[in-house]
Protein backbone atom coordinates (compact mmCIF):
# COMPACT_ATOMS: atom_id res chain seq x y z
CA UNK A 1 0.00 0.00 0.00
CA UNK A 2 2.89 2.38 0.74
CA UNK A 3 4.23 2.07 -2.81
CA UNK A 4 0.82 2.94 -4.22
CA UNK A 5 0.69 6.06 -2.04
CA UNK A 6 4.17 7.04 -3.23
CA UNK A 7 3.09 6.68 -6.86
CA UNK A 8 -0.04 8.74 -6.22
CA UNK A 9 2.03 11.39 -4.43
CA UNK A 10 4.49 11.52 -7.32
CA UNK A 11 1.68 11.76 -9.87
CA UNK A 12 0.15 14.61 -7.85
CA UNK A 13 3.47 16.48 -7.78
CA UNK A 14 3.83 16.05 -11.54
CA UNK A 15 0.34 17.46 -12.06
CA UNK A 16 1.13 20.40 -9.79
CA UNK A 17 4.36 20.98 -11.70
CA UNK A 18 2.54 21.29 -15.02
CA UNK A 19 -0.14 23.45 -13.40
CA UNK A 20 2.67 25.74 -12.18
CA UNK A 21 1.50 25.19 -8.61
CA UNK A 22 4.44 23.23 -7.21
CA UNK A 23 6.78 25.22 -4.94
CA UNK A 24 10.17 25.94 -6.48
CA UNK A 25 12.16 23.77 -4.07
CA UNK A 26 9.87 20.83 -4.82
CA UNK A 27 10.19 21.52 -8.55
CA UNK A 28 13.94 21.04 -8.29
CA UNK A 29 13.48 17.80 -6.35
CA UNK A 30 10.99 16.52 -8.92
CA UNK A 31 13.19 17.39 -11.90
CA UNK A 32 16.14 15.64 -10.25
CA UNK A 33 13.98 12.56 -9.69
CA UNK A 34 12.82 12.68 -13.34
CA UNK A 35 16.46 12.67 -14.46
CA UNK A 36 17.51 9.82 -12.21
CA UNK A 37 14.45 7.55 -11.99
CA UNK A 38 13.23 5.91 -15.22
CA UNK A 39 9.74 5.22 -13.82
CA UNK A 40 9.36 8.82 -12.72
CA UNK A 41 10.66 10.00 -16.08
CA UNK A 42 8.07 7.87 -17.87
CA UNK A 43 5.22 9.27 -15.75
CA UNK A 44 6.47 12.80 -16.29
CA UNK A 45 6.75 12.37 -20.06
CA UNK A 46 3.34 10.70 -20.28
CA UNK A 47 1.73 13.63 -18.48
CA UNK A 48 3.59 16.11 -20.68
CA UNK A 49 2.52 14.29 -23.84
CA UNK A 50 -1.09 14.15 -22.68
CA UNK A 51 -1.16 17.86 -21.89
CA UNK A 52 0.50 18.68 -25.22
CA UNK A 53 -2.16 16.61 -27.00
CA UNK A 54 -4.97 18.40 -25.21
CA UNK A 55 -3.41 21.82 -25.78
CA UNK A 56 -2.45 21.38 -29.43
CA UNK A 57 -4.31 18.38 -30.78
CA UNK A 58 -7.91 19.06 -29.83
CA UNK A 59 -9.80 21.25 -32.23
CA UNK A 60 -11.74 23.95 -30.43
CA UNK A 61 -14.96 25.31 -31.80
CA UNK A 62 -14.89 29.09 -32.17
CA UNK A 63 -17.14 31.00 -29.80
CA UNK A 64 -19.15 34.02 -30.86
CA UNK A 65 -18.37 37.40 -29.30
CA UNK A 66 -22.02 37.60 -28.19
CA UNK A 67 -21.65 34.43 -26.12
CA UNK A 68 -18.47 35.76 -24.52
CA UNK A 69 -20.21 39.03 -23.65
CA UNK A 70 -23.21 37.18 -22.19
CA UNK A 71 -20.96 35.09 -19.98
CA UNK A 72 -19.06 38.16 -18.78
CA UNK A 73 -22.31 39.93 -17.95
CA UNK A 74 -23.60 36.96 -15.94
CA UNK A 75 -20.33 36.71 -14.02
CA UNK A 76 -20.59 40.34 -12.99
CA UNK A 77 -24.04 39.81 -11.44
Amino acid sequence: MEEREQVQNLRHKIELYFDKALPENEQQDLLHKVKTDPDCSEMFNNEKSFRDLIKNGVKRTPVSPDLIQTIKERIRL
